[in-house]
C-alpha cells in the first residue's frame, strides 16, 4: 500500500515540477503586403530575448520584401508596423541615487 501511494505522489510531483520549469513560449502572427499569413514561434523561453528575436525576423522580412510588415504576439489585438519596438526605459539603483540626491531631471 505505501509504495502504491508514494509512487502514484511521485508521480504528481514530476507532473507539478515539469508544469513549473517549462515557460509557454511567445508567437507573432506576421501578415505581408500580398495578404499571406505567417506563425513565427521563438526559440527563446525568456520574454526579452524572445521579442527580439521575433524583432529580427520581422526585420529581415522587410530587407527581403521591402515592404512594412505588420505583425503582433499572440494574445493581443493590436498589429504592429515595422521592426521597431519600444523598450521600457527603467532607470538603473546609481541614476535613481543621484536623482534623488541631487533632483536631476
Amino acid at each position: 500500500m505505501k509504495k502504491a501511494v508514494g509512487g502514484n505522489v511521485a508521480h504528481c510531483m514530476k507532473e507539478v515540477s515539469d508544469t513549473l520549469l517549462t515557460k509557454k513560449k511567445l508567437t507573432a502572427e506576421i501578415r505581408l503586403a500580398d495578404g499571406s499569413k505567417k506563425i513565427y514561434r521563438a526559440e527563446a523561453k525568456d520574454y526579452n530575448k524572445a521579442l527580439m528575436e521575433i524583432v529580427y525576423y520581422v526585420k529581415s522580412l522587410e530587407i527581403g520584401t521591402e515592404e512594412k510588415v505588420l505583425w503582433r504576439l499572440s494574445g493581443e489585438k493590436l498589429y504592429r508596423m515595422g521592426a521597431t519596438v519600444d523598450k521600457p526605459k527603467t532607470p538603473g539603483r546609481i541614476k535613481k541615487f543621484l536623482e534623488y540626491l541631487f533632483a536631476l531631471d
